[in-house]
């Protein structure tokens, strides 16, 4: 009786195996609706894993690979169901801790989080064990396939990407619970290590965890004492946007040494939000001279119609060490508020601290010499009434104020104030050196500022110091467009902070002082094919497109934008340009020269490699296009596509979402891909799409990358195929790479 039982429960297991894999058979055939089955749904998930375990791992990924389909169905029930499939499989991958399923689902969690705008049975729970996944393979570093679930959580909680209010409370409390402090402090020192080779990718993590990440990072900043470590921290910060505008703004409000409260300012300016000011200009009267500095930058970096009022305001309060610098960006302006505030303040030169007093006085007077009134005029002649009967005739001051009326002298004969405020700024210059050689070294005023723990601290400020010190003088009428490369500075620095992180200080200063800045109008060519052009272009801010050829072919690019560099090929090899940038909107570029570059090598002998390799890793699109152009097709890799969306076939028919496509030029940052289908309608369609590109290496080692597709289309020669450019946020440290399959989200 008990065998007779016994082979009716191993027959009826065949049965249930028969069945299992018969629908299985379906569900890879896409025909989802399999999933209304309740026997299916409880044992997909085990299925998967028993085929991942044994010797079917193919099969588990196909079967994961439809998963990632079926999640995304327009049908909410097939939806729900997936999502059951999701909780069970979660639930065991996280007990049984299996890597390379956890990067699979963590890809497949990220797009379904994307494509969902229902709350659906099921949404909550299966978030509740994402988080604990995503907890678990930040802390066992992999960083690069939960990358993309972080960044779209983040999206959702911060609503840029727009979801109804229960989705969005779910996912913003699951994001801000991935910020445990042991997860975020081994993403921090994997940042700050010298020596990580994961740094873009941490740092995409780090600027994506909420606003629980940003207070963990203030944080690290206060407490740190490595020097390197706070600049880095205060040049990554910023970059964490909006998210990051309360836990600042609560950190300005709290008592705390000077130090901090410097550097959160310094974030805030960085930050670019001209309505944060408010919160800024109450540390003009800070005891401590170095925040009220960083006050001062902040006015300068936020710029604006504002920015004269604000100057004119900090005229009042700042200590009498700083008014130098604010009398040199007061001057930037004209009209009868700045020479007002001048004279006022010059009428009031009894009162300055005794260290600075005279040095003010002939600041001063150089300035006043642009605004010849009468008022002027009786200022400067009581001034030298007053030190010939106290110091006598030989005083420097009453030489200083006597230029200055022969100049207002001069000015009113006929010749222009304008062409005169050069010379005026020289002389002023050589005043200046001469007062600054007399001064007192104070440590309790001077000597403290300046010091290594003072107002150069930072590395962008000590930059941008150092350049404006040494700028030659300018015509006038150039000032405005000077003035507002300057405060384009510290934008610039954000921008390019993955070059210049490769460089020390003497390095960043010299190179960025022989980069020539241009602001470009919409429709002027940047740069065009054929060209000649020897220059290295670094795209600052605005967008352009790239210009082919019609005897290129039917091709599409989306359009380039700030922090792409051109013309690698044409600085270091003197090939001519392969194709045109024309300026889509108002565009700054800055310009490598290689005349003028030539001329520091010798004094930074180390910078021409560094620069040489960036552009390797960092230019992209040249790369690829120049590739697809010349027909060099390397040695093609057959790589599996997953869709989003069909691919059409030359008669405009959908064929389906998976296609076999092939790996056929590749860079450090990027690939060509060639797909059979020679459709213009699917680059469109796909242009500016993600994807995720699964590649290994020859050490067995693998990783998950992301990227989009930049441009692409029906090249001439291509035999009937379709060519997408992909762009990778991160470039590779090695480029001999297999692609395993990639996914256009």
């Amino acid at each position: 009786m008990a065998k007779a039982k016994q082979s009716l429960l191993q027959a009826e297991i065949k049965r249930e195996e028969a069945r299992l894999n018969q629908a299985a058979a379906l569900f890879l055939q896409e025909q989802f609706d399999i999933l209304l089955n309740d026997e299916f749904v409880q044992s997909l998930a085990p299925h998967i894993l028993k085929l991942y375990r044994g010797d079917q791992r193919k099969t588990a990924i196909s079967l994961l690979d439809k998963l990632e389909m079926s999640i995304c169905s327009d049908s909410v029930e097939v939806r729900e169901r997936s999502l059951m499939v999701m909780m069970m499989l979660s639930e065991q991958i996280q007990i049984n801790n299996i890597r390379e399923l956890s990067s699979i689902v963590a890809r497949i969690s990220a797009n379904w989080l994307y494509f969902e705008t229902e709350f659906i049975a099921g949404f909550e729970p299966v978030c509740l064990k994402l988080q604990r996944i995503v907890v678990e393979m930040l802390s066992t570093e992999q960083w690069y396939e939960v990358e993309q679930l972080i960044v779209t959580m983040n999206k959702i909680s911060n609503k840029t990407l727009l979801k109804n209010n229960l989705i969005h409370g779910v996912v913003a409390r699951v994001h801000d619970k991935l910020a445990e402090p042991d997860v975020l402090d081994i993403l921090a020192n994997a940042y700050l290590g010298e020596t990580s080779q994961r740094k873009d990718v941490v740092e995409n993590i780090l600027i994506n965890m909420g606003q629980q990440g940003t207070h963990f990072l203030v944080q690290k900043l206060a407490q740190s004492n490595e020097k390197e470590e706070r600049l880095a921290l205060v040049d990554l910060i910023p970059r964490i946007g909006k998210v990051s505008i309360p836990v600042l703004i609560s950190c300005l409000d709290d008592q705390q040494p000077w130090y901090i409260t410097r550097n959160i300012i310094m974030i805030v300016s960085r930050l670019g939000n001209d309505e944060l000011y408010k919160e800024v200009n109450q540390h003009l009267s800070h005891p401590d001279i170095r925040v009220q500095q960083q006050v001062l930058n902040c006015i300068e970096v936020l710029g604006g119609e504002k920015m004269q009022e604000r100057l004119l305001e900090a005229l009042q309060i700042i200590n009498d060490e700083l008014i130098a610098h604010l009398v040199d960006l007061l001057v930037q302006f004209e009209g009868a508020e700045v020479e007002k505030a001048l004279l006022d303040l010059f009428e009031q030169r009894h009162s300055f601290s005794s260290h600075v007093h005279d040095f003010l006085i002939s600041k001063l007077c150089g300035k006043l010499v642009a605004y010849p009134s009468s008022r002027t005029i009786q200022a400067l002649l009581g001034l030298i009434e007053d030190r010939k009967e106290r110091y006598g005739g030989a005083d420097s001051l009453v030489r200083t104020a006597t230029d200055a009326l022969q100049k207002i002298e001069h000015n009113t004969s006929g010749e222009s104030i304008f062409s005169q405020r050069i010379e005026e700024n020289q002389v002023n210059s050589l005043i200046e050196d001469e007062v600054l050689a007399q001064l007192p070294a104070d440590p309790a005023d001077l000597s403290d500022l300046y010091s290594d723990a003072g107002l150069s601290d930072i590395f962008v400020e000590t930059l941008t110091d150092t350049l404006t010190s040494q700028k030659p003088a300018e015509k006038t009428e150039d000032r405005t467009a000077t003035f507002e490369s300057h405060l384009s500075q510290d934008h610039h620095l954000m921008v390019w902070s993955a070059f210049y992180e490769r460089l020390d200080t003497e390095e960043a200063n010299t190179f960025f002082k022989v980069l020539t800045p241009l602001t470009l109008e919409a429709g002027e060519y940047i740069v065009q094919r054929g060209d000649k052009l020897s220059d290295l272009i670094f795209i600052d801010h605005g967008y352009a497109d790239i210009i082919v050829p019609a005897t290129t072919g039917n091709l599409v690019f989306a359009p380039i934008q700030g922090g792409e560099v051109f013309g690698s090929e044409g600085y270091f090899n003197g090939h001519p340009w392969p194709f045109t940038i024309q300026a889509q909107t108002e565009i700054q570029v800055r310009l490598l020269k290689k005349e003028q570059f030539a001329q520091i090598q010798n004094t930074v002998p180390d910078l021409s490699d560094k620069l040489s390799d960036f552009c390797t890793l960092y230019e992209v699109l040249p790369s690829l296009i120049s590739s697809a152009m010349d027909d060099t097709s390397e040695k093609e890799q057959e790589v599996n596509i997953h869709c989003s969306f069909s691919f059409k076939d030359t008669a405009g028919k959908d064929i389906q979402n998976e296609v076999t496509g092939n790996l056929v030029q590749t860079c450090h940052g990027g690939f060509n891909l060639a797909v059979p289908y020679a459709n213009l309608d699917n680059i469109r369609v796909c242009l500016g799409h993600q994807v995720s590109v699964e590649l290994s290496y020859e050490d067995d080692s693998q990783q998950t990358c992301f990227g989009l597709i930049a441009g692409g289309g029906l090249y001439k020669g291509s035999q009937g195929t379709l060519l997408l450019h992909i762009k990778l946020y991160h470039p590779l440290k090695d480029k001999n790479f297999i692609c395993e399959s990639i996914h256009i989200m």
